[in-house]
């Protein structure tokens, strides 16, 4: 079983929490999605070329607590993933783009005059938006 599935980016971090919570995680939803109105992600999206019926469950367990997830059930390729994320209005930014300034595992981006360490490769998300992505305030001793 394959599994599709976005989110509105405000409701990203607390159903990645409780995905995790139910033993899935961290970081379910990662892949940043656009609006093609907008520059910056909207929605972030989950794609898993195989999956297992438990998650699926506890996936549409969520969509009771936040109604902009939206779930897909066949995935198993990338065409087909791009094809449910356009039915729903958005765009997949582009992964190409990541390699340009990803923020991968380590690397320490400024945030509010804060500086933070991502905790997981590929975040797309602020500190605030996923807490348990980043560690910091990071101290300069």
């Amino acid at each position: 079983m394959a599994v599709s599935a976005s989110i509105a980016a405000s409701d990203a971090a607390a159903a990645n929490a409780a995905l995790e919570a139910l033993g899935h995680g961290p970081a379910n939803f990662s892949i940043p999605l656009r609006d093609g109105a907008q520059e910056t992600a909207t929605h972030a999206a989950l794609h898993l070329g195989s999956g297992d019926a438990a998650f699926l469950a506890d996936l549409q367990s969520l969509t009771a607590t936040y109604p902009s997830l939206a779930i897909g059930e066949d995935a198993s390729t990338t065409n087909n993933f791009v094809a449910f994320t356009t039915a729903k209005g958005l765009e997949w930014t582009d992964p190409a783009l990541w390699t340009e300034n990803p923020v991968m595992l380590g690397d320490q981006r400024n945030f509010g005059g804060t500086i933070y360490t991502s905790l997981i490769d590929y975040n797309v998300w602020t500190p605030t938006q996923y807490p348990r992505g980043w560690q910091g305030p990071v101290s300069h001793a």
